[in-house]
């Protein structure tokens, strides 16, 4: 079990790395500068495929920015990495793009709307992307987002968060510690059952853990 963990833990810190270097300017790159005072520009580089860095850099300026005409490009964007596929590069190689716009859209959660209008592409993003990174990303923003809305779309929320951590494999610990995350952001009851669960499977204790945090964080 502490080898497991280990590996857990390493697995995280090479996670956070790879993270860091979607958020960092990649001085390797072609050296585009964004003019983030012009959103338009920055829309039309976030929705461009030529150059990834330039495109991850514009889908931070998006998330900073947190302008309400940003929402619909950013959805855009998350159905791109879905549906647009280059079969010479395979399924994978837009994760670090779409995991940026996964976490970009938290930053929306508190715009007028936004949990109406993302709340099912993240559902979506999180359920047919391959990248085990990416459905993270998308389970633990759409927690937060879906927190903000009615009834109706947090019940869709934690359906959809709970139906996946049911099926998530005890050896997917970072996934289903998003997932948890995600649950606990959420809030709703209807959480309880599949947290509880994970307290009683095989995950990780820092797993474990986590979901005891994000049973206390339910709102009956």
């Amino acid at each position: 079990m502490k080898i497991g963990k280990l590996v857990f833990l390493s697995l995280i810190v090479v996670i956070i790395a790879g993270s860091s270097s979607i958020y960092t300017q990649n001085r390797s790159g072609s050296g585009s500068s964004l003019p983030l005072e012009d959103l338009n520009v920055i829309h039309a580089a976030a929705l461009q495929n030529a150059d990834i860095n330039y495109k991850i850099k514009a889908i931070q300026a998006m998330g900073r920015m947190r302008r309400k005409e940003s929402i619909g490009v950013l959805i855009q964007i998350m159905n791109q990495s879905i549906d647009v596929i280059d079969p010479t590069r395979g399924p994978h190689h837009n994760w670090k793009w779409a995991a940026a716009a996964a976490r970009a859209a938290r930053k929306f959660a508190g715009i007028k709307g936004a949990a109406e209008r993302l709340s099912t592409p993240l559902q979506r993003l999180m359920r047919y992307h391959p990248e085990e990174r990416v459905q993270g990303e998308a389970a633990l923003s759409l927690g937060v987002v879906a927190a903000r809305g009615d009834e109706n779309i947090r019940l869709r929320a934690v359906q959809s968060l709970t139906a996946k951590l049911d099926k998530c494999p005890i050896t997917r610990n970072l996934l289903a510690l998003l997932l948890i995350k995600a649950l606990g952001q959420l809030g709703h009851r209807r959480a309880f059952v599949s947290l509880l669960a994970v307290t009683q499977k095989g995950f990780l204790n820092i797993v474990k853990r986590e979901a005891k945090k994000s049973l206390k964080m339910l709102k009956f």
